[in-house]
């Protein structure tokens, strides 16, 4: 359960970034403002570093068929 608090913390502290997604969705006035908003591409070294920490995630999103392995 920490582990998974660890993993959702950092997901939510790189939302909440001075550019980060929450922010841009909380200040937009136009839905344009949302909608232009660039996603930094997730690298594959990126997941595998961090697959202990979000394990529990990988397996939900794979059972709910939002993953394909």
């Amino acid at each position: 359960m920490t582990l998974q608090r660890v993993a959702a913390e950092s997901i939510d502290n790189a939302g909440l970034a001075h550019n980060g997604l929450i922010r841009t969705i909380r200040n937009a006035i136009n839905p344009e403002d949302v909608l232009s908003y660039m996603i930094e591409p997730l690298l594959d070294a990126d997941v595998r570093a961090n697959a202990n920490k979000i394990k529990a995630l990988i397996e939900k999103f794979k059972e709910l068929g939002y993953l394909h392995a």
